[in-house]
């Protein structure tokens, strides 16, 4: 952590928010503030090393960045304005003694406040970038007000001038790409045994394959809008078999599933024992012009992590239903190869 230095001349810039868009607009005054505003109880708008602690607001009635002011500039007593940071900080970040300066310069409520800001200590642009010209551009930093973040040296350069765009959080990027993403996954198309229309047998396996299985996807990518916030995401799939019948478990199957192998050797009660097979055996025959309906779902485990952080992307599975009559008598079901059933 690098030292902090108590503000002299600190150079004000104004920024303006279009809400819409996320987008700061900057402009330069050539307003100048002296020695940081330090209330009676040590509160003020400098950091702790320039003598004021962070749990109150500073300032005077003649400008944006303290607690009064005016009908015109939207603070203090006089009220009336339509964007009134004193309020706002009261309001959504009490304690936070940079609020309303940091407000009044970006235009922008606190609680929106989460990404590179305009920093309110101007005079510390040559600190962190000792060639930069303050003619020429702006201290930024990132901060975050919605997760407790009021100050960091995670700084940035910006242009007077230009417009800057505040980079996005790592979350909503990886909800960006994974929207990307899922649109390529397709629901479980499926090989079953016995086949669709045909009537499975009371205590003989029955089994699952997906044929369109798509194993673990990772992607990375970073934001459109800045290209700063890079993060790498994870999807990772696992297979159920849900057979329908009242009681029976879920099988938790393999990548896939299973396919029926016919011809008897092996036997289809051996190629059901492996745990992880997609397999059920039906204990009790549905009725006449009934069926158990079963359902094949994948799910999906997303997971991400970039710039420090990591996360998890709540996805529903992907589905698909089969309708399945089983009956008493081995002999309905005939073997791919004209063989009836083994068993």
């Amino acid at each position: 952590m690098r030292a902090r230095r108590r503000m002299t001349n600190v150079v004000m810039v104004i920024g303006l928010l279009a809400a819409a868009t996320g987008v700061v607009l900057l402009a330069p005054t050539n307003v100048q503030a002296g020695e940081a505003e330090c209330g009676e109880d040590g509160s003020g708008t400098a950091p702790p090393s320039a003598g004021c602690r962070e749990d109150g607001g500073g300032g005077d009635d003649d400008t944006d960045t303290g607690g009064g002011g005016d009908d015109d500039t939207g603070g203090g007593e006089g009220g009336g304005g339509t964007f009134d940071p004193a309020a706002l900080c009261a309001d959504q970040a009490p304690g936070w003694g940079d609020c309303e300066t940091v407000v009044a310069l970006n235009g922008m409520e606190p609680n929106d406040i989460c990404g590179y800001v305009i920093h309110p200590y101007q005079d510390q642009l040559t600190y962190y970038y000792p060639e930069a010209d303050p003619a020429e551009s702006i201290l930024l930093y990132n901060i975050c007000v919605p997760d407790g973040l009021y100050y960091t040296e995670d700084t940035q350069l910006g242009a007077v001038g230009e417009i800057v765009v505040a980079p996005p959080a790592p979350d909503e990027v990886a909800a960006d790409l994974w929207s990307r993403v899922s649109a390529d996954l397709e629901e479980p198309a499926l090989d079953v045994w016995p086949p669709n229309g045909e009537a499975a047998v009371v205590n003989m396996p029955t089994f699952v394959e997906v044929t369109n299985w798509q194993g673990e996807i990772v992607e990375a990518d970073c934001d459109d809008a800045t290209g700063t916030v890079c993060i790498e995401l994870t999807a990772t799939p696992s297979l159920t078999y849900a057979p329908g019948e009242p009681s029976a478990p879920t099988v938790d199957c393999e990548d896939g599933g299973t396919a029926y192998v016919p011809g008897g050797n092996p036997t289809s009660q051996e190629q059901a024992a492996p745990a992880d097979a997609c397999a059920h055996a039906y204990a009790h025959a549905t009725a006449a012009q009934e069926m158990y309906e079963a359902v094949v779902s994948v799910h999906w485990e997303v997971t991400w992590e970039g710039e420090g952080q990591a996360g998890e992307i709540d996805v529903d599975p992907l589905s698909a239903a089969i309708d399945r009559p089983v009956d008493e008598v081995s002999t309905v079901v005939e073997e791919n190869g004209g063989g009836g059933a083994d068993g």
